[in-house]
């Protein structure tokens, strides 16, 4: 029974010894896969150098001709452009606005002349390639819309501190007045296509029925307003002549004891400053959509290594390497399948 038990130990440890060697010979066999691969790669690399050097004065020439067909090119290219304005949107026109320029630049991505040619814009070339508008926050115009105890307040300030999240923004377009634009343009592009796209605006169906119906109420708020305020005038005055006067008259007076002068006197002056407001707002009342400032379009340079004649020497010069590279390895093969034959 003893012998039995040690010859089993015996080859259990003969198995383990075999496993081990086995193991230590596939990791011997890794890392000297490994430093041939680097060997490869390090001879490679060199050869590549040597080709190089030998070739000289080819790669010289292909280095020269292209930096000069890549400043030939950039002389003719045109840069595209970028530009960024300032929109006011009257009537709480905003989320019009907005869907607006979201069918505008999907029109425009997608090349519909029709559409395109309909309202003015470059249909043959890229004239927009992209915009992007967002709302200019004023706390002050936020909290004259709502009081200080309205739900809506809280939720309009809660997306002023999220508003990267474009579900919640877009519920509030209509509680901003001005709004930044910016636009990625095509080389071709001018000041027309800025003021090309206030007119598109403009010209939307809804924009314009609600721009020629909000100026028409806010002139009629104002010429109420100033009703108001010359009856309230009238009042303070004939207040004011049956107070003041003189005790030696003969005419008997009768004055209104509910009559609240400080109070009438406050209502005029809240008036007065809501019609101050009206009448600002009239100013820039002539269309719906009203562009803020001047055009502002800048080309965009692209950077160093993006020049044509950066790029073109780099990619000439790989692609003689390249080809090169093929020859050798053709030249391989056909020798190996000549030794095959053999």
């Amino acid at each position: 029974m003893e012998r039995k038990f040690r010859k089993i130990n015996r080859i259990n440890l003969k198995t383990m010894a075999t496993n081990t060697t086995n193991d230590e010979i596939d990791l011997g066999y890794l890392f000297e896969k490994i430093n041939n691969t680097f060997k490869n790669i390090a001879i490679g690399i060199y050869n590549g150098i040597q080709f190089i050097i030998r070739n000289w004065y080819i790669v010289l020439g292909i280095i020269i001709a292209g930096v000069l067909l890549g400043l030939f090119k950039e002389k003719d290219s045109l840069p595209s452009k970028r530009a960024k304005i300032i929109i006011r949107t009257n009537f709480n026109t905003a989320e019009y606005t907005y869907n607006a320029i979201n069918t505008l630049l999907e029109k425009s991505k997608a090349r519909d002349t029709i559409f395109l040619q309909k309202n003015g814009f470059n249909y043959e070339v890229t004239d927009i390639a992209d915009i992007e508008i967002t709302p200019i926050i004023n706390f002050e115009e936020i909290s004259e819309k709502y009081d200080v105890n309205d739900r809506t307040l809280e939720s309009v300030l809660r997306n002023v501190e999220f508003k990267e999240e474009e579900d919640v923004s877009e519920s509030f377009f209509s509680d901003y007045t001005y709004h930044e634009v910016e636009l990625s343009l095509g080389s071709y592009t001018s000041e027309a296509t800025i003021k090309n796209i206030i007119i598109y605006l403009n010209n939307n169906e809804y924009i314009q029925k609600m721009g020629v119906t909000g100026k028409e109420m806010l002139e009629r708020n104002i010429e109420r307003n100033n009703f108001s305020i010359s009856q309230i005038d009238s009042a303070i005055s004939d207040y004011n002549e049956k107070v003041l006067l003189p005790m030696s008259t003969n005419f008997l007076a009768v004055v209104d004891k509910n009559f609240n002068y400080h109070n009438v006197v406050n209502s005029k002056l809240e008036l007065q400053k809501i019609n101050d407001k009206l009448i600002e707002d009239l100013i820039y009342a002539d269309k719906a959509i009203i562009q803020i400032g001047e055009n502002n379009i800048i080309e965009k340079k692209p950077p160093f290594l993006f020049k044509k004649y950066v790029i073109y020497p780099i990619l000439f010069l790989f692609l003689f390497l390249f080809l090169s590279w093929l020859i050798k390895l053709y030249g391989r093969v056909k020798v190996l399948a000549a030794h095959s034959d053999k």
